[in-house]
């Protein structure tokens, strides 16, 4: 897929929609991709803002408080884990990984929090999804499995 550049430090792909975007998101994808630009020096490439197909029924893509992402520094993906430590700096309340992308690379979003004020983190493994809270052993026991 082509690229275009959005600015200095983000490119989307082609069929990528961020002016679809929510302000609230647009500004938090914005803040994020310029913390990493100036001082990691990484580039944001965004393969799905808002959209209108493709993902699960209640997807917060559809109203276009979604992107699914990844970093780039020197044209190599930067790894997940130094991706995932950057954009959890960022008030996401729904947070996903998708380790086995060609290009590795994160979901975020700003989902309704649960009844104990928590979002919702998940991976992409084995084209299973595995759900957790913001419980950071619960999570570190699931990503052992």
């Amino acid at each position: 897929m082509l690229l275009k550049r959005l600015s200095e430090h983000v490119q989307l792909y082609e069929d990528a929609d961020f002016a679809g975007m929510t302000e609230e998101a647009k500004d938090l994808v914005v803040r994020m991709a310029k913390f990493a630009f100036f001082a990691y020096g990484w580039m944001m490439i965004i393969h799905v803002g808002r959209t209108t197909s493709g993902h699960s029924k209640d997807s917060r893509h559809y109203p276009g408080d979604a992107l699914d992402f990844h970093w780039e520094k020197d044209g190599k993906v930067v790894p997940l884990e130094a991706q995932r430590a950057v954009a959890d700096l960022f008030d996401w309340t729904g947070k996903g990984e998708y380790p086995e992308w060609n290009s590795p690379g994160l979901h975020r979003d700003r989902r309704s929090l649960g009844e104990l004020g928590q979002g919702t983190s998940w991976r992409l493994k084995g084209g299973e999804y595995l759900v957790w809270g913001r419980d950071p052993i619960e999570k570190m026991l699931e990503l052992e499995d």
